[in-house]
């Protein structure tokens, strides 16, 4: 696998996904999921579960200690989204209401 980033193909899989989510969900799809709401907190948290995840159950694993590529490998992995987690974080705390609870729960599309 190589680690170069196809940038054109990574969006054209975000631009996949937009149309697949107003397929089942309408053009509203994102309403509720904007930072500062509940499904922008959502994100924050199920990037900080999956952030332990890995710290705890992968690089802690003996397999990936004893192997310096998987160990590093398995790192990036943990840096890339500790700086989406840091990320997410930043703009969910600036569009935040002053007492810290958001407001709008998102609502829920069900796939068929």
């Amino acid at each position: 696998m190589a680690n170069e980033v196809n940038h054109g193909e990574v969006e054209q899989q975000r631009l996949d996904r937009i149309a697949e989510h107003e397929t089942y969900s309408g053009p509203d799809w994102d309403s509720g999921f904007e930072p500062g709401t509940f499904g922008g907190h959502e994100l924050l948290d199920r990037t900080h579960l999956v952030l332990n995840l890995i710290d705890e159950h992968i690089l802690d694993h003996p397999a990936c200690v004893r192997d310096p590529a998987w160990y590093a490998l398995a790192n990036r992995a943990f840096e890339a989204l500790f700086e989406l987690y840091q990320k997410v974080g930043a703009a969910h705390l600036e569009d935040s209401p002053a007492d810290g609870v958001p407001q709008t729960e998102p609502e829920v599309g069900r796939r068929s």
